[in-house]
């Protein structure tokens, strides 16, 4: 990509494009691999399902997070 600078003179503004492109990338990458959540279903009492204890309440679990794509659900059996 050539331009005529001021006085006929060709400037390449290739470069200075990809450098701006390259710090933006650079910004943003940080925020992209930290953006993702583990999620203990349950927490301490376990993920099962209600016959085998009644008392577990997933929906007051999962009220007070805001689930995003991405993000992992981890499944813990306790015996």
């Amino acid at each position: 990509m050539m331009q005529l600078a001021a006085g006929g003179r060709r400037r390449n503004l290739s470069l200075p494009l990809m450098m701006c492109l390259a710090v933006a990338l650079v910004a943003v990458a940080p925020r992209a691999a930290d953006a993702y959540k583990n999620y203990t279903v349950g927490e301490d009492k376990g993920w099962y399902d209600g016959l085998a204890i009644p008392g577990i309440d997933y929906q007051e679990w999962a009220d007070g997070k805001n689930f995003s794509l991405g993000d992992f659900l981890i499944r813990v059996l306790h015996d």
